[in-house]
């Protein structure tokens, strides 16, 4: 059931694509927090910006490649410094 997510916390390791954008908004849209990241600044700046500012939803973002070592090391540091021991989907 939906309704059941809505006090989780989820980190999206999905590109900023039309998919992985509608993943984002509909979670977030049923009360879920959501982290996300992309490998492009500026996307991520104008998608957070909708989200989030014209929105009102509660979506954290960060640069990070997740195809390398390094971006899925800043991106699980993130997430414990954000949600702690609280990520409820990987």
């Amino acid at each position: 059931c939906l309704l059941s997510i809505l006090t989780h916390t989820f980190q999206l390791e999905y590109t900023l694509t039309n998919a992985g954008a509608a993943i984002v908004t509909q979670l977030s849209s049923l009360g879920c927090t959501v982290l996300t990241c992309s490998r492009n600044k500026d996307d991520l700046a104008d998608r957070l910006f909708e989200w989030n500012d014209q929105h009102g939803l509660d979506v954290h973002g960060i640069v990070a490649d997740v195809s390398t070592p390094e971006g899925r090391e800043i991106l699980v540091k993130e997430a414990e410094k954000k949600f702690g021991t609280k990520l409820d989907i990987l």
